[in-house]
């Protein structure tokens, strides 16, 4: 369905230049642009060991096929929220750009928060995301005896299997809000990475400045930390709110493909036109629709590129 509104670049550069806070359905699933609507990609397996003969000499040379396998669809559906800002209140108000600008953001939050739940419906689905493991009580990090060994035990476990599995070496790990606080609060980041970038990084603004401001430093043992903080309130318009954490109690490590070439491993926002803002005229009610759509689709590759502990705290 297209809408008869034209762009409007100041609410456009609103729209995507507001932080998005702990809006992480992009970061997980990296944006990658197609030219179709609807086509295949065949899933990469991990090619490490494969041999083949090279020899040409007096022969034709040999032919490899690697359109092989599943085949993942990047089909995109277009995704749209608009809302009426009315004449009177605009004209109520003594900044007329305030209404159009939180309506937008706001708007475009909805977007990119149905986007983050699409992804997260994927990583905890335990049919997709197949390898997981629990972690033993006093390994949990919240616990009263805990052994401060997330970082020595099961990083590097996870690293291994992932590789084994892939190829790939993981480069991410999803830290939940809640499960951050705890692991922050635990002496485990400070006793096992006080020497690794000097005494400056734990008391400048690196460390000061990190995600969320709770304690955990950019990269933990080569892997980007991402905090998931993302909420959803199930109740309908009016009613009493229900709040929950849709990244729960787990920790996932993985690795996050580079879009610019690869688009087989994990999970990728194939994205048929980007996110976009409009605006059109309405007379009944007298006022401007501001009009965010995004037409993508999310392609699932190989998901044994990630792992997820289970309620690592209780």
């Amino acid at each position: 369905m297209a809408y008869q509104g034209r762009d409007d670049l100041l609410l456009k550069n609103l729209a995507v230049t507001y932080p998005m806070g702990n809006l992480i359905g992009s970061v997980i699933a990296p944006t990658r642009s197609v030219n179709k609507d609807a086509d295949s990609v065949y899933k990469d397996t991990d090619e490490s060991g494969d041999t083949i003969s090279d020899y040409a000499e007096g022969i034709p040379t040999n032919t490899v096929t690697f359109g092989m396998g599943d085949v993942y669809s990047y089909k995109t559906v277009r995704h749209g929220a608009n809302r009426i800002v009315l004449d009177k209140g605009v004209a109520n108000e003594s900044k007329i750009l305030k209404t159009l600008a939180r309506d937008t953001i706001k708007l475009t939050r909805q977007i990119r928060n149905i986007h983050e739940r699409s992804v997260n419906t994927i990583m905890t689905d335990s049919t997709k995301v197949t390898i997981s493991a629990t972690l033993a009580t006093t390994d949990q990090i919240n616990n009263a005896s805990y052994a401060k060994n997330f970082i020595t035990k099961y990083i590097p476990s996870a690293k291994k299997t992932i590789r084994g599995n892939t190829g790939q070496i993981p480069n991410t790990i999803v830290v939940p809000y809640e499960v951050g606080l705890y692991w922050a609060a635990s002496g485990e980041i400070t006793d096992q990475l006080k020497y690794a970038y000097g005494k400056e990084f734990l008391e400048g603004n690196v460390w000061a400045q990190n995600a969320f401001n709770i304690g955990l430093p950019p990269t933990i043992q080569g892997l980007r930390v991402v905090i998931a903080g993302t909420r959803l309130n199930s109740a309908n318009k009016g009613q009493t709110k229900s709040i929950t954490d849709i990244w729960g109690k787990d920790i996932w490590i993985g690795y996050v493909a580079d879009t610019t070439y690869e688009d087989t491993f994990g999970l990728i926002t194939m994205e048929y036109k980007p996110l976009n803002v409009m605006k059109e005229r309405s007379t009944d009610p007298k006022g401007t629709k501001i009009i965010v759509d995004w037409d993508y689709g999310i392609m699932e590759a190989d998901l044994n590129t990630w792992l997820r502990f289970k309620d690592v705290i209780v």
